[in-house]
């Protein structure tokens, strides 16, 4: 899963079996703004693409992305991937870091419980 900064200046002009930046086609959108897609690739990867957007926060939502979406397995609970692309696009578009941590507060915690058992 690697970022894409650039592509089409107007995100929200892509659609499904586009082609993005990268060379992956677009299978499934999670979520557009202008500056800002999230999607699921033909591969079944998530890929995302931004531009204008504050690099700082951008780089931790990522991190924080990919470790949520590492520890549990999204292709068993689809629900589960949706709600993470979903806060995950609303944290790269934070306006500070704290707001961007807080965003995965509570995704963080349901994957965390779906994980372990009682």
């Amino acid at each position: 899963m690697e970022p894409i900064i650039n592509g089409k200046i107007d995100k929200t002009q892509y659609q499904h079996g586009d082609t993005c930046i990268m060379g992956e086609v677009i299978d499934l959108i999670y979520c557009a703004s202008t500056n800002c897609i999230v999607f699921r690739t033909e591969r079944g990867t998530t890929s995302w693409e931004y531009q204008d957007l504050e690099k700082e926060i951008t780089d931790r939502a990522a991190v924080k992305f990919n470790e949520l979406h590492e520890y549990f397995d999204t292709t068993q609970n689809e629900n589960i991937l949706v709600s993470l692309c979903n806060v995950f696009f609303s944290a790269m578009n934070a306006k500070t870091i704290e707001e961007c941590d807080s965003l995965f507060v509570e995704i963080e915690k349901r994957i965390r419980n779906i994980k372990t058992p009682y």
